[in-house]
């Protein structure tokens, strides 16, 4: 919901297709049960030459229960970005300090995937000679699409989360009993996506434990999208 929440306000300032590029300080201040009313709300805080950061929070009865940045790049027909012809301006002390916030999360990113194009070839799997790792591959079907053409970011994130959840409940042991607890996630650090998925692809998601602490653990993610030719390309790796 987050995703596509976020991409709703992107969609309505650049007035054309976009796609998730990142997500930045997830953070996960309460759990979220089965029968809750959640309300989301998203916010257009930056628009850049072809980019837009939206700040998306989502409250339960008022009180919120996550929040995260999330930056959209309009694109054309073939996926290459275009300029967005809207500027957002801060009015009030609280919008120009909410701009400026923006833009230094803006030059972190910049230097994060300042090696895009040579990551995005990078398809070498990470998690190899991690003691607990996990894998799998998923065809890509349009219900994962959002037009039939080019994969949801939100399913995605999704599939990156369960099986983020899979490799942990395999390490506590988890046998469905109910003294036997579980997991939740807290947070989502540094998620660039360096290439699209598009329909008929095959994504290979590879999951392994990099850290635990005393009531947490950090599990890095990787996915790597496969076309019908067997060509292979990067498309994310982050910390859940």
């Amino acid at each position: 919901l987050l995703v596509e929440t976020g991409m709703l306000s992107a969609i309505k300032i650049s007035r054309g297709t976009t796609l998730l590029a990142s997500i930045d300080d997830v953070v996960f201040k309460k759990a979220v049960r089965l029968g809750d009313i959640i309300k989301v709300k998203a916010e257009v805080v930056y628009v850049g030459n072809t980019s837009a950061e939206v700040e998306i929070r989502a409250f339960d009865k008022g009180e919120e229960v996550v929040s995260a940045y999330a930056t959209y790049v309009k694109v054309d027909d073939l996926l290459r970005p275009i300029p967005i012809n809207v500027k957002v301006e801060g009015i009030s002390e609280e919008e120009i300090k909410k701009v400026e916030e923006a833009k230094k999360r803006r030059e972190i990113r910049i230097s994060r995937i300042k090696d895009r194009q040579k990551m995005r070839f990078y398809v070498e799997d990470p998690t190899e000679g991690l003691r607990f790792r996990i894998t799998t591959s998923i065809y890509v079907s349009p219900n994962l699409t959002y037009d039939g053409k080019i994969m949801s970011g939100g399913k995605l994130l999704k599939l990156m989360d369960d099986i983020g959840g899979v490799i942990l409940l395999n390490y506590i042991g988890y046998d469905n009993k109910p003294d036997s607890g579980g997991v939740v996630t807290v947070a989502v650090k540094g998620l660039s996506f360096y290439s699209p998925i598009r329909i008929n692809d095959i994504i290979h998601i590879r999951a392994g434990i990099v850290y635990v602490g005393n009531t947490s653990a950090d599990v890095m993610i990787n996915v790597i999208r496969e076309d019908l030719n067997g060509f292979k390309e990067h498309v994310a790796t982050a910390y859940f």
